[in-house]
């Protein structure tokens, strides 16, 4: 699929992130590249994997690119960029909502082994869920997909906790986006929460059963944040989804 003239410009306009003049950001580059390719794109065709290299390392892109890859692949330099970018035509509303439901179920692991994972989440942290606020409210209005729901980003927090206090998974990012997992279980839902397995009273189970002292430093960070809010959260569990079918 051929990208539209609005988004040619779109990506022209950021392509000085790309510092292609400059030998040693384009070695660290190649070395950043050869470590995803083996932790994430190793199912990506030889065709695709082409695609990917040439905007990851020089920011050259002529054809439709999967949303979440496209971002990852961008260097922001700022969160400002990175708010602009999200809000160009380079996405179209579900390519924004792939983005925002994405950024907490699998970037950490796209970040890992390079080291601009930090700076990277920050900028989108900063820049593009510092308006976590409108996307509850609905004042995002068609900037992102109709199909946008909280609840369901608030079902994969829940199933990601769990998985990180058993120990089953690292995530560099759970803690940071805690006070977002708030806000967020806080508004009244649109839809049910749809899972019998991934649920609130579950996941402080797992809180309980597993001693502090044999978790992780950010599990036990993970589990004391819930801890002080637990009262809370079962409270607007409770008035929101448990009589859920």
């Amino acid at each position: 699929m051929s990208l539209s003239e609005a988004h040619k410009e779109a990506c022209a306009r950021i392509r000085y992130l790309w510092r292609t003049d400059d030998p040693a950001w384009m070695e660290q580059r190649k070395a950043d590249f050869r470590v995803l390719s083996k932790a994430v794109w190793s199912g990506a065709s030889a065709k695709e994997k082409a695609q990917i290299k040439r905007y990851f390392l020089k920011g050259e892109i002529d054809s439709y690119m999967p949303p979440r890859t496209k971002f990852i692949s961008t260097p922001y330099d700022s969160p400002d960029i990175c708010k602009w970018h999200f809000d160009s035509e380079c996405f179209s509303a579900m390519g924004r909502l792939a983005v925002l439901g994405g950024f907490i179920g699998c970037y950490d692991s796209f970040y890992r082994g390079v080291f601009w994972f930090e700076q990277h989440s920050e900028s989108f942290i900063n820049g593009v869920m510092c308006h976590w606020d409108d996307f509850l409210s609905g004042n995002y209005p068609e900037k992102i997909h109709r199909e946008w729901s909280h609840v369901m980003w608030c079902r994969t927090f829940i199933s990601l906790s769990i998985d990180f206090l058993k120990g089953d998974r690292d995530s560099a990012l759970i803690c940071r986006l805690f006070d977002f997992f708030i806000r967020a279980f806080e508004t009244p839902p649109n839809m049910k929460w749809e899972s019998k397995r991934v649920t609130v009273p579950a996941m402080f189970s797992v809180i309980d059963e597993i001693p502090l002292s044999d978790m992780s430093p950010d599990a036990r960070q993970l589990a004391e944040l819930m801890g002080h809010r637990k009262d809370d959260i079962l409270r607007l569990w409770n008035l929101y989804y448990s009589n859920d079918d």
